[in-house]
């Protein structure tokens, strides 16, 4: 950033640098899926983007999954231990920043 902004970076006074050592303005997490939502087969549209395609999602994806009893589907252990473990990882990182 130094090398690309110089001298138009802003200049911080070791008492500002103090101020502002260890703050957040936002912290963000977002996550997306696709999973129940899909291109209309009957559109006259016709693109590519919108095909199925094949993405392992945490190599854990299971083609299978969408016939699935409901039952089955929500008591998946490994993907349920999967996010915890993830989540747990995240919590620690956002309180190494703070």
């Amino acid at each position: 950033m130094r090398e690309r902004l110089g001298d138009r970076l802003p200049k911080f006074s070791q008492r500002d640098r103090e101020l502002l050592k260890h703050s957040l303005d936002f912290i963000g997490l977002n996550h997306y899926t696709s999973r129940f939502v899909g291109h209309a087969a009957n559109s006259r549209e016709e693109n590519d983007f919108y095909k199925i395609q094949d993405v392992e999602i945490i190599g854990m994806d299971n083609e299978d999954e969408d016939t699935s009893p409901l039952h089955e589907m929500l008591d998946d252990k490994l993907k349920a231990s999967y996010f915890k473990a993830y989540l747990a990882a995240i919590h620690q990182a956002i309180l190494c920043i703070l």
